[in-house]
């Protein structure tokens, strides 16, 4: 059947039949045990059969998708080297002085600039690319090649895409790309994306060389409708670019050093950590990336935004984040009445404040990235924070900086660079108060997770209400080396969440915890707990395993087979409703 402009198969039952009602006359359904079969050919035409399973006849037949039509376009060989041209047009970005009282002035006049960009030969560029896919983000238009070598790039738009916005943010349930074209939805939301500085990419590259954070290299060209591009000449061409290495393997010229060449995304990284104590995060290069993401305004950083790259270190296996996408750099997306009372009003529109000199709602700045920081940056202290500060602040000098946005086109309108630059170096000195704040937010609630092992997870009491966590590796019960410790003080967190995960694990209560909640969440296979006093103690396991219980009996108990309770998800702490949320 088909719903708007999707088409959706039930293949239904091979042996028992229900009744059936077909609401629709296009539609195919029939009460007779059978099953489908979708084709999918070389010339990516799809058509899908429906058999019956006692005769094995064909009952339907039906062509979804036409075979794709290679062009047969002649496209004119590729003599300049390089063109103007602009993201906007200036019709696009003409507005009333009432829309820009409503809607700020954001970047327009950067959007509408005509710039002199490189003109991109895919035949030749990087020895040869090939188109295989195009990319699924939810703004831009994004387009996969190869090089003969086997490494991976992207070519992104920078003109970003509302239909695409809408289809992916708004009508989640309804097939609607192109139906919004050349709308007044459509110029809206267009407009509203020249609050992000679309060159911002070309000049975050130089800054976080000056750190020494990984980065990826964009650069600028204009991309022609070309041979090269195939059957995605239809939506693709004859405009300006971001091209840049796909955090992919193989791109082994992001970092030195012991760097493998693997690099692996958030949800595969820690997979790897939580299997085996030697497998950690970079917790200081982590701690780097997250205070340059509030130095020069990048509030767009959930766990899609980063990659990892794997390093072998003796025994270790160490990921540093690969921070990527830099687009929401420098934004000033609340410009205007409308969007600036949004910000105030709706929690969630809070994380797009105009990018200024001070970073006071480090709140509603992180909320994409808050879940992330609690639960990888589990050891690390307040220390360690001051000491990336100062590192930041000692590096990118104002000579960086002038240095870095030399990287933008030099058509751009200067004054709004100069604007960047002066906010960029107030930010830098108000940093150390950026992170104070962060810090203090963070700590509030800590994650501490053990292995898929087993573990032995030691919580102590100390004098003045601090609490000292450690885990170790255990090993045919015994207790092997540590892999976590740290300590706790009750003026800055209130609770401590400790995940056993899989396997048999031990956890042992020494002492009385006066001040600091600490919650045990045992997970899979047969646990054993003791406790010596189960005050501000409360521990959430399987009702259903073998779990050894009979030394905890003062602690708060909570049984239950709810997957959601017993399950480790760093998301759970949320930075908006953080009280809301249990294990």
């Amino acid at each position: 059947m088909e719903s708007d402009n999707v088409s959706q198969i039930v293949s239904g039952s091979g042996s028992k039949t229900t009744p059936l009602r077909i609401r629709n006359s296009d539609n195919y359904g029939h009460a007779i045990p059978g099953y489908a079969v979708l084709n999918i050919g070389n010339d990516k035409a799809v058509d899908v059969q429906f058999f019956n399973s006692t005769s094995e006849e064909v009952e339907f037949f039906k062509q979804i998708k036409q075979p794709e039509q290679v062009s047969k376009t002649e496209y004119a060989e590729i003599t300049s080297d390089s063109v103007s041209a602009s993201i906007y047009s200036k019709e696009d970005t003409d507005k009333s002085g009432f829309y820009k009282f409503l809607w700020g002035d954001r970047y327009r006049d950067e959007y509408s600039t005509n710039v002199k960009a490189k003109v991109a030969n895919l035949d030749t560029l990087m020895g040869g690319l090939k188109p295989f896919r195009k990319g699924g983000g939810t703004q831009s238009k994004t387009l996969h090649l190869k090089a003969s070598n086997g490494k991976r790039y992207v070519m992104r738009a920078m003109k970003k895409q509302a239909d695409q916005f809408m289809q992916s943010a708004i009508f989640k349930d309804q097939y609607v790309e192109g139906q919004f074209t050349e709308t007044a939805s459509e110029d809206l939301l267009e407009d509203i994306f020249a609050g992000a500085y679309p060159y911002a990419p070309f000049a975050v590259g130089a800054l976080s060389n000056a750190i020494n954070l990984a980065h990826l290299n964009p650069q600028l060209y204009y991309i022609p409708k070309q041979s090269a591009l195939g059957a995605y000449n239809d939506g693709f061409g004859n405009e300006l670019y971001l091209f840049e290495e796909h955090p992919s393997d193989g791109h082994n010229e992001l970092a030195t050093g012991n760097f493998t060449g693997e690099i692996v995304s958030t949800v595969d990284m820690l997979q790897d950590v939580l299997s085996d104590e030697s497998k950690i995060i970079d917790e200081k290069e982590f701690i780097k990336a997250r205070l340059f993401d509030m130095l020069i305004g990048d509030a767009d950083r959930h766990q899609d935004q980063w990659r990892w790259l794997v390093f072998e270190n003796d025994s270790k296996t160490i990921y540093k984040p690969l921070p990527r996408d830099r687009d929401f750099a420098f934004s000033k997306m609340s410009d205007g009445f409308l969007f600036a009372s949004g910000v105030t009003l709706i929690p969630a529109a809070r994380k797009f404040r105009k990018y200024e000199d001070d970073l006071k709602d480090v709140k509603g700045f992180n909320v994409s990235g808050f879940s992330l920081d609690v639960a990888f940056i589990p050891e690390s202290s307040k220390l360690d924070w001051d000491e990336q500060v100062q590192f930041i602040q000692s590096q990118i000098t104002d000579a960086v900086i002038d240095d870095a946005f030399n990287n933008i086109p030099k058509e751009v309108d200067p004054q709004s660079i100069i604007e960047i630059k002066k906010i960029l170096k107030e930010r830098r000195a108000n940093l150390q108060k950026i992170s104070d704040r962060y810090v203090k937010l963070i700590s509030r609630y800590a994650i501490v997770t053990g292995t898929n092992k087993d573990d032995y997870i030691h919580v102590k009491a100390l004098e003045n209400g601090k609490v000292e966590v450690s885990l170790y590796r255990k090993k045919d019960d015994t207790i092997k080396d540590r892999f976590h410790h740290k300590i706790y003080e009750p003026k800055s967190t209130k609770e401590i969440w400790i995940y056993g995960l899989d396997d048999d694990d031990s956890f042992e209560v020494e002492g009385k915890i006066s001040k600091i909640k600490v919650r045990f969440i045992g997970g899979q296979n047969n646990d054993d707990y003791k406790v010596e006093s189960g005050k501000n103690i409360v521990i959430y396991d399987y009702k259903s395993k073998k779990n050894d219980l009979s030394q905890a009996k003062k602690a708060r108990i909570k049984l239950t087979d709810d997957y959601n309770t017993n399950v480790y998800d760093y998301r759970k702490i949320k930075i908006m409703s953080i009280k809301s949320f249990l294990p």
